[in-house]
C-alpha cells in the first residue's frame, strides 16, 4: 500500500521557474517509487506568481493536488507599479531607487514576516487538517521561499503527530535581499525566531546544498537534527529528446533571473573583446528570463558588435532548446551567498554538455561540480582576463569547425528521477 504523503508548495504549475520545477518532478517521481503525494498550493487565479510556464502542467496533470485562496498583496503592489497584478511582482532583487519603492520595501521587510505571502498558511492549514484527519497521512513535506510555508508544518505538528521534513531551498533568515528591506532589529529576531522553530521541530531538514549552509543552520538551534541535501536535478528524458541545432554564428546563452546582485560586467566586458578580436565571426547572446529593461540596454551598449536577442521568459522546454544550441552557457552567482545558494538550472546546464562560464565566488557548491571538467569555469567577479582567455579558446575551435563540448562522467546521477530514489531512502529514514 502506498504511503500518503502532503507536499506544502506555494509554486506550482502554471508558475514557472526552477522554484517549481523541484517539487513537481520530485511528486511526480515518488508516486512511481509507490508514495501517494498530495499537493496542497495555491489557486493560480489569486497566487503572486512572476512567471507562468504552461508548459510544466503536463508532469503534474497524474497528482492529486488541491488549490486554496490566499490573501497576497504582491498582487496589489504590482497592480499599484506596474498596471497588473503580474510583471511588478519582485523576484530575487528588491527595487530601492524611489522613496515610494524604499517604503513598500519597509512595509514589506517589517509587516510581512517572514514573508509577504503568509496569507496563504490559514488556507493551507484548514485544507490540510480535514485531509490528514480523513485520511490518516503521516507525513508532510514543506518547501520555501516562500518561507512562509513552513510555519504551515509548525502548526500541523502541534495537532498531529506527524513526520515532516522542511526543505530550504535558499537561505531564510540570512536571504541576500533582506538587507534592502530596512528591516528593523525587533522584526529581523522574529524572523530568526520562527527559523530557529521550523529547524528545531522539523523530523528533518533538506536543503540544495550542504557542508556551509548546513553548518549555518546548525549553529542556529540547540538540539540534534538531521541534515539532508538533494541539489536540484535535470531532466533526463527532455535533455535527451532534443538534438541541438547546428547555428551559422557563435552562440552564447544565458537563461534565467538576471538582477544587479549579480556580477556580469566583466563577462560581457570579455565578449566585447572577443568581438573586437574576430570581427568577422558572428556572435549571437541570447538571453531569456526576467531581466530588467536598464540591464539589456548596457548589455547592448557594451556589446555593439554582438546581436543580442533578449528573448523573455521562455517554457522549460525551450529554455532547454535554447540552452543545447549553444556554444558557451553564462551563469551568475548570486552576491553574498556564495557558500549558501546554487543555480537551479546549473545541472541542466551540465547535462547539455556545453561549455560553462560561472561568474562569483570560488567557494559556492558549484566549484566542486565543475572539478569534474575543464570546460566548466568558475571565473572571479573582476577576472575578465580569465573569462576573455576561456572564451577565446572556445571560439578558435567553433572556427576552425571542431567545437568543444563536456563530457561529465556521471551525470546521471543527477537526473530528477536519480534524486528522486535518493529523496525515497531519506523520507523512509526519518
Amino acid at each position: 500500500m502506498s504511503k500518503k504523503i502532503i507536499i506544502f508548495t506555494y509554486y506550482w504549475p502554471p508558475s514557472g521557474g526552477s522554484g517549481v520545477q523541484r517539487w513537481l518532478y520530485f511528486s511526480f517521481y515518488l508516486k512511481k517509487l509507490g508514495w501517494d503525494p498530495i499537493v496542497i498550493t495555491v489557486d493560480y487565479k489569486v497566487a503572486s506568481y512572476p512567471l507562468i510556464d504552461e508548459s510544466l502542467s503536463n508532469i503534474s496533470r497524474n497528482l492529486r493536488v488541491i488549490r486554496t485562496k490566499t490573501i497576497d498583496p504582491l498582487r496589489i503592489y504590482s497592480k499599484f507599479k506596474t498596471g497588473n497584478s503580474r510583471d511588478g511582482i519582485p523576484q530575487s532583487q528588491v527595487d530601492n531607487s524611489s522613496l515610494i519603492n524604499k517604503f513598500f520595501s519597509f512595509v514589506r521587510g517589517n509587516f510581512f514576516i517572514p514573508d509577504a505571502r503568509r496569507g496563504w498558511n490559514k488556507y493551507a492549514i484548514k485544507a490540510a487538517k480535514s485531509i490528514i484527519e480523513r485520511e490518516n497521512i503521516k507525513y508532510i513535506i514543506t518547501t520555501g521561499p516562500p518561507h512562509s510555508s513552513h510555519l504551515i508544518g509548525l502548526e500541523l505538528v502541534k495537532i498531529f503527530k506527524l513526520k515532516w521534513m522542511a526543505d530550504f531551498r535558499d537561505p531564510w533568515s540570512n536571504i541576500f535581499y533582506n538587507k534592502y528591506f530596512y528591516r528593523l532589529n525587533y522584526f529581523q529576531k522574529k524572523d530568526e525566531k520562527y527559523e530557529k522553530k521550523v529547524l528545531e521541530s522539523a523530523s528533518a531538514i533538506l536543503t540544495t546544498v550542504g557542508e556551509d549552509f548546513h553548518k549555518l543552520l546548525k549553529n542556529k538551534i540547540e538540539i540534534k537534527q538531521k541534515f539532508f541535501s538533494i541539489i536540484n536535478g535535470y531532466d533526463k528524458g527532455l535533455i535527451k529528446s532534443i538534438i541541438p541545432k547546428q547555428e551559422s554564428f557563435f552562440h552564447i546563452v544565458y537563461t534565467g533571473v538576471l538582477t544587479n546582485n549579480q556580477s556580469y560586467k566583466s563577462v560581457f566586458l570579455a565578449i566585447k573583446k572577443v568581438s573586437e578580436k574576430y570581427p568577422k565571426i558572428p556572435i549571437r547572446l541570447s538571453i531569456s528570463g526576467k531581466v530588467e529593461k536598464l540591464i539589456i540596454q548596457k548589455i547592448n551598449s557594451t556589446l555593439p558588435l554582438v546581436e543580442v536577442k533578449y528573448l523573455g521568459y521562455v517554457s522549460h522546454r525551450e529554455a532547454v532548446i535554447l540552452i543545447k544550441s549553444a556554444n558557451l552557457l553564462l551563469n551568475f552567482i548570486y552576491n553574498d551567498v556564495d557558500k549558501f545558494m546554487i543555480s537551479g538550472k546549473i545541472l541542466e546546464y551540465m547535462a547539455s554538455e556545453v561549455p560553462i562560464i560561472s561568474v562569483g565566488s570560488k567557494k559556492n557548491p558549484i566549484s566542486k561540480l565543475f572539478s569534474e571538467s575543464k570546460l566548466l569555469k568558475v571565473i572571479e567577479v573582476d577576472d575578465l582576463d580569465g573569462s576573455y582567455i576561456f572564451l577565446d579558446k572556445l571560439i578558435k575551435s567553433w572556427q576552425s569547425g571542431k567545437p568543444l563540448f563536456n563530457k561529465i562522467k556521471n551525470i546521471d546521477m543527477f537526473s530528477r528521477e536519480n534524486l528522486s530514489k535518493e529523496l525515497d531512502s531519506i523520507l523512509r529514514s526519518i
